[in-house]
């Protein structure tokens, strides 16, 4: 049995009471002493992200816009070689239409000698080739009237959505397109010119 007397229970009570302030103090001290990040650390990391952002976003973004370009340009390989095969086999180019220039209205008789014996369609469904008359599937054929040294046999054509250095600008209709004078002028137009 314990006997208590005042001075034990002043020894008691002390006790506790300072072993509460040491708990209470500890758990404040450790809920504001937390760490965590500056604001200037947040601020350079935004900063960092920002200017990656930047950087990275147009080549991420302009990425479905080239893929189409390439698409249009295996295209104007496939039309190349139908045009080459006519030419074996008929003796001569097939005539391009005078009034619209367009590869599908001039090689309509030679759709099933194409991949899945269809003429090619322009990627992104808009339309938007040198060819801008209703029904165009955006390919431009133009054959030379009279070709020699400086003009092609013929030019096929497709307007592309990303303009890069070294493409042609788009020609009008019955003419053989140029390349912009100028170092590193961005032109939208892939042309294939056949001499």
């Amino acid at each position: 049995m314990r006997i208590l007397t005042c001075e034990s229970i002043r020894y008691e009570l002390h006790f506790s009471l300072v072993n509460k302030f040491t708990y209470t103090f500890l758990s404040i001290n450790l809920i504001f002493m937390k760490k965590g990040f500056t604001l200037i650390e947040l601020l350079i990391v935004i900063t960092i992200i920002g200017i990656l952002a930047v950087v990275f976003l147009p080549t991420v973004l302009s990425a479905p816009e080239k893929a189409r370009d390439v698409q249009r340009k295996a295209a104007i390989s496939d039309i190349i070689a139908i045009v080459e095969d006519a030419n074996l086999t008929d003796g001569s180019y097939p005539a391009s239409t005078a009034v619209t220039g367009c590869a599908a209205t001039a090689l309509v008789a030679y759709n099933l000698s194409f991949p899945n014996g269809v003429f090619p369609a322009d990627p992104s469904a808009l339309g938007t080739g040198p060819c801008s008359v209703a029904g165009s599937e955006g390919y431009y054929y133009h054959k030379t009237a009279a070709p020699g040294a400086t003009d092609p046999k013929y030019v096929t054509c497709a307007k592309l959505e990303v303009a890069d250095a070294g493409n042609y600008v788009c020609p009008a209709i019955g003419v053989t397109p140029i390349v912009a004078a100028g170092e590193g002028v961005l032109n939208d137009c892939y042309c294939s010119l056949v001499y």
